[in-house]
């Protein structure tokens, strides 16, 4: 095994175990310990895997987003505000709008997307819907009377 697919499984190991330990502090909070019943346990871990895959596909989602510079109109306005309220004014060396992008996409050349926290997201997202057809099985699911 080289090392970098070495540091990629590690990468992937961390994220996951973290991940997990999101779902069972979730699951905790949810009242994972006072579960009367089966259905409720399962229940309680569906809802908290599908909040842990929600947090982890949106994040990398955003960085994905972010890497593909979509953001780098909001980084120049940001850094542009301070010559709108002080008095410094710009130098014309620093140039404008289009040498801010192509700094930042020489900046960004080499690095990969996060499809790791996407992919981790993606099989908690499994995982809430595997406990959520265990919890509809265990009979838990029935029309209020009325």
């Amino acid at each position: 095994m080289t090392e970098n697919s070495n540091s990629k499984l590690k990468g992937f190991v961390y994220t996951l175990v973290s991940a997990l330990l999101l779902c069972a502090v979730l699951a905790v909070i949810r009242g994972l310990l006072e579960a009367s019943d089966i259905s409720h346990v399962f229940m309680i871990l569906s809802d908290s895997c599908f909040v842990c895959s929600v947090l982890y596909i949106g994040l990398g989602a955003l960085v994905w987003i972010s890497l593909s510079g979509i953001f780098d109109i909001l980084g120049f306005g940001i850094k542009s505000l301070k010559y709108l309220f002080t008095p410094i004014k710009k130098d014309p060396a620093e140039g404008g709008y289009y040498e801010y992008v192509l700094e930042k996409r020489e900046k960004r050349k080499g690095k990969t997307p996060p499809y790791l926290v996407l992919i981790i997201g993606l099989i908690i997202l499994v995982l809430a819907v595997i406990f959520l057809v265990l919890w509809s099985v265990t009979g838990a699911y029935e029309a209020p009377a009325v």
